[in-house]
């Protein structure tokens, strides 16, 4: 059987006789009605415009109409194939959006066998596999379930292409699938030396939403599909991923948050919430928004990874180590990240030997991570091993330059463990060095606050964010006065006083330190009271 189908402009009357001369392959059906009713017709025709809006839940009611009218007491033969195509349409939706829990192929493959006439969907059905699914909102392993097709995609890729070819533009869905495998396998354009279908000018919402999400499409195009259907609502998940690429972060919140008043189980949105709020700081919200992904979808690794994160950040150590310990038992995706989270809630448990060896599985899957080195310094030096807490502090410093970046707190570590060995020199000069970075921090800090207040948050929302930025800025503080108490002592202990009385008066000033520091400068300066 071919994949010539019924298409929305076609006949009722052509489908009835063609259901008659095949009833020998049918089951019981009901009545077949040659002359629809003018109510049949009028909902045949809200449906059709339904499935040209093309937004999800227009796909939905759409579905529900072709259903009512096919299995009506007076059947409208040609409600059953469109039911079909669209189920099928929806399928393709599902994948493009994460939506897992999707069943539309199922339900096309379920509606397809019980057309009037038999019609062989099964290449549409290849098709839609090969869509595969997007990561955000599923399992990996549904994820993983587009390498199982990339035979099929190879050996009918051509062929399927020249049938869609043949039944574009006229077909909605031959044309919405042309669109996809054209934008998803480009490549197999090149190789083939064509170039991807053109959309027409009078092309329907339904197939610009698809030429819309596409990787290469104009920025542009977005904006103007919804100003033309504001229906096609999910595209603000497309804008929100789009806005949180470019660092807008507000403006991806209201995206995403769109697109989940449009499809409240879009968990593809909610995923991405939870990464806007991380890069926000609001610890909170992100635990809430990805804890909502993990509890919906099983085994969404990034879902997962995430909310251990949050988990780790709010002092839950026990919760996270739940989570951690599922994703190493579900294995293959993020392993690395989960035994480093293992390790850093197994060390803020005092679980020392276990924290150990967190880090070395870790470290098999992020050789060069210098995270993972100075979590190795941390459990190191807890275990009272300083000589290798020096050598993997050393590591992470060096990885950190590699990447073009510092982080204050490792050098402050490892002046730190150099100290406890007395190497004085390098120690001084490395926790000298350290203030004015701890400084740098803390300006950023500052300049964060800045940004809070003046960003279109809700009040409350940036009462907490402050707070927090308010405490991350005690914290550095107390971490400057004690770099600079170290490094004093540090040129104290080499009979350096020059240097070490500036470092000293500094510490000094800071309540934590100033009874030390101003004992250290009695020392440095005979007569000195306080």
């Amino acid at each position: 059987m071919t994949m010539i189908r019924i298409r929305p402009g076609g006949s009722t009357l052509a489908v009835a006789l063609a259901a008659l001369m095949l009833s020998s392959c049918t089951a019981v059906r009901p009545r077949i009605d040659f002359t629809p009713s003018f109510t049949a017709t009028a909902e045949l025709a809200r449906a059709d415009e339904l499935v040209r809006a093309g937004c999800y839940t227009c796909l939905t009611r759409a579905l529900a109409i072709y259903e009512k009218l096919a299995d009506g007491p007076v059947a409208v033969p040609v409600a059953a194939y469109r039911a079909v195509d669209t189920a099928i349409l929806m399928a393709t939706r599902e994948r493009e959006l994460g939506l897992g829990r999707g069943g539309s192929r199922q339900l096309a493959e379920d509606l397809a066998g019980r057309l009037p006439a038999p019609v062989d969907y099964s290449p549409y059905l290849a098709m839609v596999d090969a869509i595969g699914w997007t990561r955000a909102g599923v399992s990996a392993e549904q994820q993983d379930t587009i390498l199982a097709t990339q035979r099929t995609v190879n050996i009918n890729f051509a062929q399927w292409r020249a049938k869609l070819l043949a039944q574009a533009p006229t077909d909605p869905l031959s044309t919405y699938e042309l669109v996809a495998l054209d934008c998803l396998y480009t490549y197999r354009l090149r190789e083939a030396k064509q170039t991807a279908w053109t959309l027409p000018a009078s092309a329907t919402p339904l197939l610009r939403y698809r030429a819309a999400i596409c990787a290469n499409a104009s920025p542009g195009l977005l904006d103007a599909v919804l100003r033309d259907e504001p229906r096609l609502r999910e595209l603000y998940l497309e804008k929100g991923v789009r806005a949180y690429a470019q660092g807008t972060l507000r403006t991806a919140e209201r995206h995403l948050l769109t697109a989940l008043e449009e499809i409240p189980s879009l968990m593809a949105a909610k995923l991405y919430l939870g990464d806007v709020y991380l890069r926000m700081e609001d610890v909170e919200s992100s635990f809430k928004a990805y804890h909502v992904v993990t509890a919906a979808v099983p085994g969404q690794r990034d879902a997962m990874i995430g909310e251990a994160k949050t988990l780790s950040y709010l002092d839950r150590s026990d919760e996270a180590i739940v989570v951690l310990d599922e994703m190493v038992r579900l294995g293959t995706w993020f392993q690395g990240e989960a035994h480093y989270w293992l390790g850093v809630n197994r060390l803020h448990l005092t679980q020392l030997d276990l924290a150990n060896d967190e880090v070395l599985a870790a470290r098999k899957y992020l050789p060069m991570d210098p995270l993972v080195d100075k979590l190795a310094g941390r459990v190191a030096v807890a275990r009272n091993e300083i000589e290798r807490a020096e050598r993997e502090f050393r590591a992470a410093v060096e990885h950190f330059a590699g990447r073009q970046t510092r982080d204050c707190d490792t050098n402050y570590l490892l002046a730190s463990v150099l100290v406890m060995q007395k190497k004085w020199p390098e120690g001084g000069e490395r926790f000298s060095q350290v203030v004015p970075c701890f400084v740098e921090d803390e300006q950023g800090m500052r300049r964060k606050i800045e940004e809070i207040n003046a960003a279109d948050l809700p009040a409350e929302r940036k009462v907490r964010l402050v707070a927090a930025k308010e405490k991350g800025i005690t914290a550095l503080q107390s971490q400057q006065a004690r770099a600079a108490y170290n490094g004093a002592v540090a040129y104290a202990n080499l009979g350096d006083k020059e240097k070490a009385r500036p470092l000293a008066e500094r510490a000094a000033l800071h309540p934590d330190m100033a009874d030390l520091a101003q004992k250290l400068l009695a020392r440095l300066i005979p007569g000195l009271e306080r």
